[in-house]
């Protein structure tokens, strides 16, 4: 399989990366800095020497927080970046997989299903979902493919930051060089529900996509076109997802710090930001579509705080 990673150096791209060489597929992956994909022109020429069988855009604006005073810059990215891959690749008769979001969806209870109607409550979610429309309007073979709480060895994440609190020495050990435990404070929600995601597991699962999605286009077969979710077991309050990983930290024996969770509610949270109380993602359709099964996130953690 030819195959082209945009968005190649993030915390998804590069597990994604990693396991196509290692499956033996003829890869190229790209950093944002190595290609740009809001620079048409520049994808349609590498697309044309490369000339990819499937493409997998990983590439997004993923910064929430800053996406709402930076809306041009996530829209570049997000929107006209997702549309020129789908129009280029349209153009190529290539097949498409585009990352999405749990994001798009607002206050309705989970878990959402792909034909839920998207009610983002933000600017990052709001461009993630714009891109999905466009990519679904300018190319016929995608696959928009939904998820939430990425964590793995590379990349920015929630699991990496609380990793740093678990690493980092604060207070005074009174002058002693041995490792000591001391304590910092950390204030984190705790009555919402989102689905931490291996981003090894989704990568697993999105070759396995692709593969179907080549044989899918080979055969005109246009019922695996569409919309999928796909999200880690179980389902967890953010408060609780970083209990349990200041416990995989501890249980390797490294743990500086001895992070404090302090659970809040979602309203009292400082940020500018509104967030959706409940993100589970019903993921049904993925499952028996492909035979998979939904990872336990509980089980990766150790790839991260190894």
């Amino acid at each position: 399989m030819r195959l082209v990673i945009t968005g190649a150096s993030g915390n998804l791209g590069s597990a994604l990366f990693s396991q196509s060489c290692a499956a033996g597929h003829q890869v190229y992956g790209y950093s944002h800095t190595e290609l740009d994909i809001v620079q048409r022109e520049a994808v349609q020429s590498l697309f044309r020497t490369v000339k990819p069988e499937i493409v997998i855009n990983c590439a997004a604006y993923t910064n929430v927080e800053k996406a709402e005073s930076r809306v041009q810059q996530c829209r570049e990215v997000n929107v006209v970046g997702a549309e020129n891959l789908a129009l280029i690749c349209e153009s190529l008769g290539v097949p498409l997989i585009q990352i999405s979001t749990d994001y798009v969806f607002g206050e309705s209870k989970g878990p959402h299903l792909e034909t839920e109607v998207p009610m983002p409550l933000n600017v990052y979610g709001s461009s993630k979902y714009a891109g999905e429309l466009a990519v679904q309007q300018c190319c016929s073979r995608v696959m928009i493919v939904r998820t939430g709480s990425l964590f793995g060895r590379q990349g920015k994440s929630f699991v990496k930051t609380i990793l740093k609190f678990c690493r980092e020495p604060y207070g005074h050990n009174s002058g002693k060089q041995d490792k000591v435990e001391q304590v910092c404070k950390l204030f984190v929600i705790a009555d919402n529900l989102i689905m931490p995601t291996p981003s090894s597991a989704l990568a697993k699962v999105l070759l396995q996509m692709a593969q179907a999605a080549l044989k899918a286009a080979a055969e005109g077969d246009h019922s695996l076109w569409g919309v999928y979710h796909y999200a880690g077991v179980p389902a967890v309050s953010t408060a609780d997802f970083a209990e349990a990983v200041i416990a995989s930290a501890k249980e390797k024996g490294w743990l500086y710090s001895r992070p404090e969770i302090h659970r809040i509610r979602q309203k009292d949270y400082k940020s500018a930001v509104l967030r959706a109380h409940d993100l589970r993602l019903d993921c049904s359709k993925t499952c028996s579509t492909f035979n998979l099964t939904l990872p336990d996130w509980r089980s990766y953690l150790a790839e991260v705080t190894a």
